[in-house]
């Protein structure tokens, strides 16, 4: 028998690993737009002033991003995207879905493959910004758990000091902001 409407200590612990990852993702993309090389030409890709939405329904949580003039992710501040999801809103239907997806069991194409995520927006962009959670995903995770949550990584091949060092230099810029 389901607990249907009951929140199980299972589904609270699930968002809340959802709400850091978003978090470490978003950060991961803002801090890495401004010197990963993938990942800027990934960017350059996108137009410049466009917001990226990133949401889990129902009542997940949500992800958004900016590009400005520079070519840079920065967080999208909240009161102002309230009412208006952005230029490219991307949708993981629910937590069980976005489950799969942020704990590597399931690659992003395979879950759009799977009807698990919809796309509002033009679908060349936000190809393009799949490809640059690709980035992230293979900048941020060890190497046995990028090659199960990414297809294909630039650089894992690379010597294991450069890819440590490369995601040393990420993970300080996430945490500590510099």
């Amino acid at each position: 028998m389901k607990n249907k409407g009951r929140i199980t200590f299972l589904d609270s612990f699930k968002k809340q690993y959802l709400k850091i990852m978003m978090f470490f993702v978003r950060r991961g993309l803002q801090k890495a737009s401004l010197y990963d090389v993938p990942l800027q030409n990934e960017i350059a890709r996108l137009p410049t002033d466009y917001s990226i939405t990133l949401t889990i329904h129902p009542n997940g949580p949500a992800m958004r991003l900016y590009i400005n003039a520079r070519k840079q992710m920065v967080k999208l501040n909240n009161q102002h995207s309230e009412h208006s999801p952005g230029h490219l809103l991307i949708t993981i239907k629910h937590v069980q879905a976005a489950w799969y997806l942020f704990t590597f069991r399931e690659r992003t194409a395979e879950a759009f493959a799977r009807n698990r995520m919809t796309v509002a927006g033009d679908l060349s962009h936000a190809i393009a910004f799949v490809r640059c959670l690709n980035i992230i995903e293979c900048g941020l995770l060890p190497r046995i758990l990028a090659h199960k949550a990414v297809k294909r990584c630039a650089g894992i091949h690379e010597p294991i000091y450069r890819r440590l060092g490369h995601s040393l230099k990420l993970y300080r810029k996430i945490i500590f902001g510099y």
